[in-house]
């Protein structure tokens, strides 16, 4: 696994990520964590690829 930056380029993959609602029920959709990350300097927007 590799770990990236997020980068405007990803905004489709990660709006396309699915959670189930059972999922749900212990976190929010990363797509939610974004806007946190760009507004907060010390917050960084990381993904995993395979």
């Amino acid at each position: 696994m590799e770990l990236i930056h997020y980068r405007e380029t990803h905004a489709s993959l990660v709006d396309a990520y699915v959670l189930s609602e059972e999922q749900l029920r212990f976190t929010a959709h990363p797509s939610k964590s974004i806007p946190l990350c760009m507004a907060e300097p010390n917050r960084h927007a990381i993904l995993g690829r395979k």
